[in-house]
């Protein structure tokens, strides 16, 4: 396994996002999902597989067009948040106020899950999930990110970016990781 600042910046330690390339991936986790999320093609098998099981609230009178458009407003809102949060752009929201305590305050009592996050744009109902482990020093480690077209977390795509959050925590546990420096190190 192995770790990329997600933004270019003159000194590594700047940059609070990072992103996970995992051994059996040639790009990191960030790229990977923002490439799904650009790609047509993708977007649409993904919501043709799951339409006939959509939340009938979440998404009432959807249709797969109308998601494809809604998905690629936000990335690109996604992507800019993300950037100026990064830069600490005034005015904008930080890093800490995009990715929020993944399972809220009931599961934040136990500290196993204190640090796993989940960031989405700031756009009302939307959809583009990332997932993060916040380390010791305020960096961000991204180690996934789907689509959720279900008003709960529930299906196969979350029980994989779920196995994932804790598969790199294992790993940073593991090797010693704390914070940027260490993903550097490594």
């Amino acid at each position: 396994m192995e770790f990329c600042p997600i933004f270019e910046t003159e000194n590594e330690l700047e940059c609070r996002l990072w992103a996970v390339i995992y051994p059996e991936h040639e790009i990191d986790i960030f790229d990977a999902c923002y490439r799904n999320w650009s790609n047509e093609e993708f977007i649409r098998s993904f919501v043709n597989e799951r339409f006939d099981s959509l939340d009938s609230i979440f998404f009432k009178d959807a249709t797969v067009s109308n998601i494809i458009s809604t998905i690629k407003l936000e990335v690109v809102k996604f992507a800019v948040e993300l950037l100026n949060a990064n830069e600490e752009i005034e005015g904008c929201k930080s890093l800490d106020q995009l990715f929020k305590r993944l399972y809220g305050n009931v599961e934040s009592l136990h500290f196993d899950h204190d640090d796993e996050r989940k960031a989405r744009p700031s756009i009302q109902g939307s959809i583009l999930r990332l997932y993060a482990i916040l380390l010791d020093d305020g960096t961000y480690l991204v180690t996934g990110g789907t689509i959720k077209l279900y008003k709960a977390m529930i299906g196969p795509e979350f029980k994989v970016e779920f196995d994932n959050v804790k598969r790199v925590k294992v790993f940073l546990k593991a090797h010693g990781i704390a914070d940027v420096q260490g993903l550097i190190d490594k």
